[in-house]
Parts: C-alpha cells; structure tokens; sequence
C-alpha cells in the first residue's frame, strides 16, 4: 500500500520532532555542565585578579596560656556584681556574640536571646555584640565598630612594633602583646557592661562567699580621672582572683596556679592587668579561629566544596554586587569607616537612637554616621546584623546593604526623615549608583556566604570549662 503524501509528512514530522526533542534535551544537559564549567573558569580568573587566598589554617595549641584565659573569659569575678563574664556577650553557640540586637551587661539575667534586664527593659547596651572570629588575623587594624582600639604603624621605616591607639592613651597597660588584648579592658571597665554602678551589690542568689557583697570596683572615688580609676578597678579584680598572702578564699590558690603555669616564674604578687589581657587573648584567639571553610576548600582546588548557587553568589560578590569593594582580604573586610545608610534603631548612645559612630574617634564631621566594615567569615552564625542589631535577616541585610534607598525605611512614625542630610551626604559614594539585585541573585549570594561557615571549630567542650575556680560560672543563666 501506497502511503499517502500527508502521511508521510505527518511521519517525517515527527521523526524531526523526536529528534529534535532529543536535541534539545541532549544540549540542555550539555550546557548545564558548561555553565559549571565555565562558572570555575570564571572564579578562576576572579581569583587571580583579586589574589586570592584560604585563610591559613593554624596549628592549635591548647596551652596553659589557654586553660588560664579560658577560666578568665567564663570568670563573673570580673564584673563588679559577680554576674557577668566576657562569655556573657560572647557565646559559642550565637557566633561568639550573644543574639540580642544589643546586649545587656550588668543587671541582667539569663543568657543569649532569653536575657533581660531583672527591671523588665531591654537593648540598654547601644550597639550589637560584635563576633570574635579572627581577630588575631594580621589584616585586623581596628576593632570595635567605631574603631576606639586600633593600630597604627610608626613612622620610622624599619619598625615594625605596632602602636595601640585606645581611649587610655598612653596609660594602656605595658607589655600588650596584640590587638586584641588591648581591647579586653574595656568590657571589663564600662559601668554598663561589666563593671556595674556605685551601690550596687551582688546577688543573693549565689554562693554565701559571693552574694550581697559590694561592689567595690565600682564604688572607687569619683575624684579619680578616667585613667586612674581604670587601672585601680584593674589592681581590684586581679586582688579578686589572686588573693594575698592574708586571704584564704578556696579560688585563690587556683588561680595563683593557672597564673604561674602560664607565666612560669610570676609570683602572685607580680600579675599586672597586662597579665590578664594576655591570657584572654590567647583563649580568643584559639577558640574563635575559623579553620577550614567550603571556600577555603574551594580556593585550594577543591571545585566540589561548594555549591553551584554558592559559585554564583561568588561571582556577583566579586563582580556586579560590588560587595568585595569593602568586604575584601581575608577576612572578607578593609577594617575601613563607611556610612551604609543603616536606619535609627535601638537607645544609642544618646538614649534616642543616635550614634555618630566613628565620629566619636576621629571628631570629623565627615565620620559621622560611619562604623567599620564588618568581616563576613561565619556571618551565618551572628544576627543580628549591622551595628544597631537592626535587621535578623540576612536577605534583607544583603538587599539593605545593596540599595539603601531603596530598602530602608524612609521615614521616622513623625513623618521626618530617617537619615538625616549629613547621613545621606556621607553614605559611601558606591550607593549612588543604584543597584537591583533580582530575589535569585540575593539566594545565590546567601549561598555564598554560608560558603564562608566554619563546619570544624572546636567542641564546646573544648571551648567551655565546666566550672572556674570561683565556682560562679554556673550562676550565670540564673
């Protein structure tokens, strides 16, 4: 039988249809590997263009320099009211901060997220709880979000000691051996953080030796300058910890032990509070180095370490999201001052929402409203985010941050600007050029970002004693 010529048309139709099908679903397969291919290709030549590295994973020693600034970060006999600890603001298990979009030091109870002031207020600190992850690095030139402790270089070309610039000036402890050390006066010397005000006592929830007792860091006489009270209110706590030859507390031979085994041959009475930033730092140091992350992986060869998305998020971080401008090296940071338009939020240091930020440092109009660019290794793990704590979510951190005009709040519940004339005037230059990032490319830049989570910190364990020498850890969640 004779076909007809339609349906041999309607056969070789189909033939082609099938074929064509075939095709197309052959090629679509074939250029979803292009693209991984190529999205390496192009990393690739980022990579290079931009050198570059993994974050250098460091041999860790757990020390008796360690155990003893272990035992300090969880001690409260640091804080005038016997409750209060450096871990208070800084737990493992909210990044090294404590959660809160701004912490609560002295007179609050509970930890992390649970923690209120005993009156029922709440956010009296003015900015949020900065992360602790590798502030030991070499790129580190500032901490704190105005940047109060800093590093400056002498000027003579063949030194290379660093000069710490902090609010004591020259009356910073002698014999500081990094940046970090500097800094952890502080905390421990601020009325609202951890050093409470004048009158006010312990609680009577703990142990007989420690509850209702004054508190005599705090209670020192007004007449003293900053600088001199600082450094008494130091004396005092390492008098608390060690004890003299004419005290008898349970806690004092402990310490005296941990002291001499980190310090062989320092007699008691010798510990100065250079002694105790020392040992706080190296504990910082240890338990809070990011070691080994997918993209660290990635970046030594590994294509598989992270995902496609992830790959992707890489390239718009390094490209048309224009992040890697500020968050560059690294530690993903320039450790430089921008104003990114970040709304009022929160007490500030006026009580009304207002922080001038660096301005606070330098006294230059052009540093209003600016604060240091924040790193972004194991930025998953540390909501809040921006220095007021303002926003939890990192999806609307990455549109914020992108346009802040457009994903901001414009106006106060008063119909008045947000951002006043000279905030928007001093917002970083790279704003003005706006930018529209499509829901997709924010998903592939949060993909890249977990790319940057430390998945082999060390255990909790590790991280966590299970009592100090005082006995007044426990009492901290109270």
């Amino acid at each position: 039988m004779i076909l007809s010529n339609r349906y041999i048309a309607i056969i070789v139709f189909a033939s082609l249809l099938s074929f064509g099908l075939e095709y197309l679903y052959f090629m679509k397969i074939h250029s979803e590997f292009d693209k991984i291919d190529n999205i390496d290709l192009i990393l690739s030549e980022i990579i290079t263009n931009n050198n570059l590295e993994a974050l250098e994973t460091r041999k860790v020693y757990l020390d008796d320099k360690f155990i003893l600034g272990r035992a300090l970060f969880h001690e409260p006999l640091l804080s005038g009211t016997r409750d209060v600890a450096c871990v208070t603001c800084h737990l493992p298990q909210f990044g090294s901060s404590d959660g809160l979009s701004a912490s609560i030091g002295n007179g609050g109870r509970k930890l992390g997220q649970s923690r209120k002031m005993e009156n029922g207020s709440i956010n009296l600190q003015p900015r949020n709880s900065l992360d602790l992850f590798n502030r030991d690095h070499n790129s580190v030139t500032s901490l704190f979000w105005d940047g109060s402790v800093e590093v400056s270089r002498e000027l003579l070309e063949n030194s290379n000691n660093p000069t710490f610039h902090t609010p004591l000036g020259s009356s910073l402890p002698n014999n500081i051996e990094n940046l970090m050390a500097a800094q952890s006066i502080f905390p421990i010397t601020r009325h609202d953080e951890m050093l409470g005000n004048p009158g006010s006592i312990s609680p009577n929830f703990l142990p007989s030796e420690h509850a209702n007792k004054d508190n005599e860091l705090a209670n020192l006489s007004s007449s003293l300058n900053y600088n001199e009270k600082l450094n008494k209110v130091m004396n005092l706590i390492i008098y608390r910890l060690v004890g003299n030859e004419n005290t008898k507390h349970f806690w004092h031979t402990e310490y005296r032990d941990l002291f001499a085994n980190a310090y062989p041959g320092l007699e008691s009475k010798d510990i100065t509070a250079a002694h105790l930033m020392n040992a706080l730092s190296r504990y910082e140091e240890v338990a809070f180095a990011t070691r080994n992350t997918p993209w660290d992986k990635y970046l030594n060869g590994d294509i598989s370490a992270i995902s496609f998305d992830a790959k992707l998020g890489a390239k718009l971080f390094y490209s048309k999201a224009r992040c890697s401008s500020c968050h560059s090296g690294e530690l993903f940071s320039d450790f430089n001052f921008y104003s990114i338009g970040v709304p009022k939020f929160g007490f500030g240091f006026d009580g009304n929402g207002e922080d001038l930020g660096r301005y606070y440092v330098t006294k230059n109009n052009k540093d209003k409203n600016k604060f240091r660019t924040s790193p972004l290794r194991n930025v998953m793990l540390t909501s809040p985010y921006f220095h007021n704590g303002s926003v939890t979510d990192i999806d609307k951190v990455i549109k914020q941050h992108i346009n802040p005009y457009l994903h901001s709040k414009k106006y106060k519940d008063d119909g008045s600007f947000v951002l006043a004339n000279a905030e928007l005037q001093n917002i970083n230059s790279i704003y003005k050029i706006k930018l529209i990032l499509t829901d997709q490319e924010v998903s592939h830049l949060k993909e890249f970002l977990t790319s940057l989570t430390d998945n082999g910190s060390l255990s909790k364990e590790t991280l966590t004693p299970n009592n100090v020498p005082s006995g007044l850890f426990k009492y901290l969640d109270r």
